[in-house]
């Protein structure tokens, strides 16, 4: 569900793992970020101190992630943890530590011929997707939390191939 929920929002891993289930709606298909996961003294630590001001938002949460934390609320029910809680947490319901999350992330990608990755990328590939799809650079930039539309741009402005043609057909009845 973790991977699903990064590749589904772009939320950075931190922010993904300070969700509570307060912080989910799943009928909207939303998400409150205000809170990220670190790690403090080899402890997993809640902080309300985010990368940026921009970074506290209501992200979409594709409809894919959405069934997946539906699957993942029915799994916790039958273990019956605190519903107040942190989405992803361990066994026995305590912070789920960011390291532990790469460390599965990284076996699960070796596993399956992938070499070795991290989660950051599931950020980074929902970011490039998005606006492969056409999804305009000002709402990828507010759902990934940047800081300016300017940070977005000059990290994924080089994707953007279905505004080529548009671009040759200007120009061609501008100049033609």
């Amino acid at each position: 569900p973790l991977v699903l929920l990064l590749i589904g929002t772009g939320l950075r891993r931190g922010e993904a793992l300070g969700l509570a289930w307060s912080d989910v709606d799943l009928d909207a298909g939303t998400v409150n970020v205000h809170r990220s996961l670190t790690v403090v003294a080899n402890k997993p630590v809640l902080s309300d101190f985010l990368k940026t001001d921009s970074s506290v938002r209501v992200a979409s949460v594709a409809p894919f992630a959405i069934e997946a934390v539906r699957r993942l609320e029915r799994s916790q029910s039958i273990r019956s943890l605190d519903r107040s809680g942190l989405l992803f947490t361990t066994s026995t319901g305590t912070p789920w530590d960011p390291n532990n999350a790469l460390r599965t992330f990284r076996t699960i990608c070796q596993r399956a011929g992938l070499g070795s990755r991290h989660l950051h990328e599931l950020r980074h590939a929902f970011a490039c997707e998005m606006l492969r799809q056409g999804v305009p650079l000002e709402v990828v930039s507010r759902q990934l939390g940047h800081k300016s539309l300017a940070m977005t741009s000059d990290l994924y402005g080089h994707v953007r191939p279905a505004e080529m043609p548009a671009m040759a057909a200007a120009l061609e009845r501008a100049f033609a």
